[in-house]
């Protein structure tokens, strides 16, 4: 289930998540947290009251992520499929993710905590992380708007509140599609390591940047290099100049992100490298350029959902966002509209074609994956080694615009509660690929177009890269 977060600066979304012991689906084992649940926290889900709301029983634990738009469905499908979303639908079922009809064999759908991934973006989740930042927020429930996974309950609930109002108690973990920086580092140090440890951060999944377009536009929309160049420069403003659209005329407006995004980062990255020296970025950037034609055609809106929500409403509208945000991972976008399709983005590899974002191409973007700790001082700062990503993919197959995104956890928390929370989430979303068929956390990932950490050929090759992330993870502590 899927809530819509009313802050001070802009509505972002937010999901009820919850951890469960999976051995027998191939992921982790893990201990609960210790404070006493009531089965009222699995009943309450199921039940919707005559004007269609409820309320979550007050002796349920809730914890509080928030941060990167990026991997927010991804995070939302995992819990629905080893808790139970809130609200879940009546009769507590799953749909099917990729081949797999119903909830995995072994991942009981247990609800003895829920997580609310809070969608801020990634400049918000790093700099609350770091405490520079406030996460106070209110978040309200509404109705899931991805098809094919959960059907959700109707209605809205009484709002689910941050657990601060300060820097002083933040969130139980952040996101970002951007490494932590050095300064950033300095700030941790400064305001959170007394308390809290050292800083963790550990890639989770690889996802796409796809390029979203009103369905109106066409059936299929091919977008070569210059085509794309020219697009977010301005310097090509009607369709009629874009090949492949049989004859198509019309204004390109442009939709770009007005918040600090590692979406943008890794985009923004993508069209410096591919554009060539003369273009005028010369490197990812977290937000938006400012210097561009602004006219009414360059429309600026926060998170993956503003975009798809504006993309669908607007007439020749193309913007960019996380493919899974789009068709055919999302039937419909936040705002109850049919979810733009993705363009066919031209590989400037030699020899490539026009590729569409999915798990496939994803996949054939990455190189030899590995794992590295930019600075000795923070060994559980880990990072995908950019060799392993390359900006400019050399495969061919490859679909040219992914990136990897980050969960970022403190080594300590004030309670075992806390500690348990968080380390059973990400070992379970870390957790060992099994021999001979996909695991849950897998299914999950693909059904949304996601690849979760991974490398080589072999499963062994995967599991062992995994295994270096989770040992961070594992490390996780409290007083």
């Amino acid at each position: 289930m899927t809530r819509k977060i009313k802050s001070r600066h802009r509505s972002v979304w937010a999901f009820s998540l919850s951890v469960a012991a999976l051995s027998a689906s191939g992921l982790l084992a893990v201990s609960q947290p210790s404070q006493a649940q009531s089965l009222s926290c699995v009943s309450a889900d199921s039940r919707a009251n005559a004007s269609g709301g409820f309320t979550i029983p007050g002796n349920c634990t809730q914890y509080f992520g928030n941060g990167a738009t990026f991997p927010g469905l991804f995070y939302r499908r995992f819990a629905d499929y080893f808790g139970i979303a809130i609200p879940a639908n009546t009769g507590g079922q799953t749909g099917a993710v990729g081949t797999q009809p119903t909830t995995p064999t072994g991942s009981p759908r247990a609800n003895t905590v829920q997580y609310n991934y809070c969608l801020t973006g990634s400049g918000n989740g790093r700099a609350v992380f770091v405490g520079t930042a406030s996460a106070s927020a209110t978040c309200s429930y509404t109705a899931s708007f991805s098809g094919g996974i959960v059907t959700p309950g109707n209605g809205t609930a009484a709002p689910a509140v941050f657990p601060t109002t300060s820097t002083a108690n933040p969130p139980l973990f952040a996101g970002s599609d951007v490494p932590l920086s050095s300064s950033e580092l300095s700030s941790y140090a400064a305001n959170r390591q007394g308390s809290r440890g050292l800083p963790i951060q550990v890639p989770t999944v690889f996802g796409a940047v796809a390029l979203a377009y009103n369905n109106n536009l066409t059936s299929t929309l091919s977008l070569s290099t210059s085509d794309l160049c020219g697009i977010f420069d301005g310097s090509l403003t009607d369709w009629s100049q874009i090949q492949g659209t049989g004859g198509l005329s019309g204004p390109i407006n442009v939709i770009i992100r007005s918040d600090s995004s590692g979406t943008t980062n890794i985009f923004t990255s993508y069209l410096a490298a591919a554009c060539g020296s003369g273009y005028y970025l010369s490197g990812g950037v977290n937000t938006f350029p400012t210097g561009l034609p602004q006219t009414a055609r360059f429309v600026r809106v926060a998170g993956n959902d503003g975009i798809v929500n504006t993309v669908a409403s607007t007439s020749f509208a193309v913007g960019y966002a996380e493919a899974s945000f789009t068709a055919p991972f999302s039937t419909n976008t936040p705002s109850g509209q049919p979810a733009p399709r993705s363009a066919l983005v031209q590989n400037p590899a030699s020899g490539g074609g026009f590729v569409a974002p999915v798990v496939s191409t994803i996949r054939s973007s990455l190189g030899s994956v590995a794992l590295q700790a930019t600075n000795s001082s923070y060994p559980c700062v880990l990072q995908v080694n950019p060799s392993s990503l390359p900006v400019l993919p050399t495969n061919p197959a490859a679909y040219p615009i992914v990136g990897a995104t980050y969960a970022l956890l403190y080594s300590r928390y004030p309670s075992a509660d806390q500690a348990d929370a968080a380390r059973g989430l990400f070992l379970n979303i870390l957790g060992n690929a099994p021999f001979g068929r996909l695991g849950a956390n897998d299914q999950v990932a693909q059904g949304l177009g996601f690849v979760v950490l991974t490398t080589g050929s072999t499963i062994q090759q995967r599991n062992d890269l995994r295994a270096q992330a989770r040992a961070c993870v594992s490390a996780i502590t409290s007083p």
